[in-house]
């Protein structure tokens, strides 16, 4: 991710971008943990994490967007 304007990054912008990196990490975790889990109770806990993290992700990509950031390299992408 870019500032369109300048190539510094203020501090709000970058919390936004950490935010982001890290709500991904977490995702791939969660999917992982799913595709492992055999209990209902953990398919089900797994269900809801990812659920609320793709809600939180998609809240910081237009936080990033109202900020002016924009990604590079990425044609399509899915959740």
């Amino acid at each position: 991710m870019k500032r369109n304007r300048k190539n510094s990054v203020r501090p709000e912008v970058r919390a936004i971008m950490e935010s982001i990196e890290k709500i991904k990490t977490e995702l791939e975790n969660a999917r992982m943990n799913f595709d492992m889990a055999t209990d209902e109770s953990l398919i089900d806990c797994y269900i809801y994490e990812i659920s609320s993290l793709n809600s939180k992700y998609q809240y910081y990509l237009k936080k990033a967007k109202k900020s002016g950031l924009t990604a590079e390299g990425f044609d399509e992408i899915t959740a």
